[in-house]
């Protein structure tokens, strides 16, 4: 599955089972921390007897943790798979898979804001030298 990260503010992914929202999107600085806050809808039921109970029906799970924290991530996975009637596995699956995703989708970022910085210096480099230059011949 594809992480969906077109609307910085709310990154989606979808499994077969799930729909997961990261509300807010996640911030680029601190690699050593990855806080998100995290939307889990079941969309499609795997089980006949879940289809038609109103009680599930467009029912979420919210919640907010490090995806570094594998306490807090166990604890998400057990509290998602409890309220939403789902299988434990298939949510962990899909919160793993999230996590290598935005890591990549992070550097990516970090390499996009780097090469921005590199390319400011350099346009400050040459605005001083032509003022230099410009201050040599007079004019």
């Amino acid at each position: 599955m594809e992480l969906n990260t077109t609307n910085p503010h709310c990154f989606t992914y979808q499994t077969e089972e799930l729909l997961i929202e990261l509300l807010g999107g996640v911030r680029v600085e601190g690699l050593d921390r990855m806080r998100v806050t995290m939307k889990v809808t079941v969309v499609n039921r795997k089980h006949a007897g879940y289809l038609s109970n109103p009680e599930l029906a467009g029912l979420s799970v919210r919640h907010n943790l490090d995806l570094y924290n594998d306490t807090q991530v166990e604890k998400f996975v057990r509290r998602v798979a409890e309220k939403l009637e789902t299988g434990s596995i298939a949510v962990t699956k899909a919160i793993a898979d999230i996590t290598s995703q935005l890591e990549q989708y992070r550097l990516q970022q970090l390499d996009k804001q780097e090469t921005r910085k590199e390319r400011g210096l350099e346009q400050r480099r040459m605005i001083i030298s032509l003022e230099l230059t410009s201050d040599f011949t007079g004019n």
